[in-house]
Formats: structure tokens, sequence, C-alpha cells
């Protein structure tokens, strides 16, 4: 099973925010998922809200990203593309909605 939609669309938007590197930007999320006890297979837009909430803001402070926690607000605001969209769905419309929102 492949990343969920929510996983995949959170790391481009915290990749084209930050100065962190694709690589950096995927395994900083999954340990941030980690330490929440989720995954990034089956992680729903309302968990990632958490994470992005408590959790990967100090991982990001670490990482020497000094305005965090404001990237975390906008990618939690960019989320909404998912409201009422299956939690690991990988439609044709979550990539639209991906491929826009990166834009």
């Amino acid at each position: 099973m492949a990343e969920s939609a929510v996983f995949e669309f959170t790391t481009d938007r915290l990749h084209a925010l930050t100065n962190l590197d694709e690589l950096a930007t995927r395994g900083t999320v999954r340990i941030a998922l980690r330490d929440a006890g989720l995954d990034a297979k089956g992680v729903s837009r309302d968990q990632m809200e958490v994470v992005l909430d408590r959790v990967l803001p100090v991982m990001l402070e670490r990482r020497g990203i000094e305005d965090a926690d404001e990237v975390c607000v906008t990618i939690r605001g960019e989320l909404r593309v998912f409201e009422g969209a299956a939690a690991a769905s990988a439609s044709p419309e979550s990539f639209v909605a991906r491929t826009r929102a990166s834009r």
C-alpha cells in the first residue's frame, strides 16, 4: 500500500515552503507521524492536522526552520482540499488538488 494522499500532499507542501530537501521532508513527516502513533499509509486529514498542530512544529524548529509554526498553519489550512475525502484516497481528484495547491 502506498502512502496516503494526505501524507503526499503534506510532504509536497512542506518541501515547497521550507529549505528542506525532499528526502529530509518526507523523513521528518514520517518521524512526526510515528511519534504520534500514526503511519504514512493511512493517515487521515484530521490526524495530520493534529500532527501539524502539536508535533511537526517542534521537529521543524529542531531542523532550523525559523517560521515552523507559520508553515504548519499554512499546510493545515491547505489540507481543506481533503474535506469529505477518504483518508487514504489516491483518486485522480486528489492528485489534481495536490497539483493545483503546489503551484
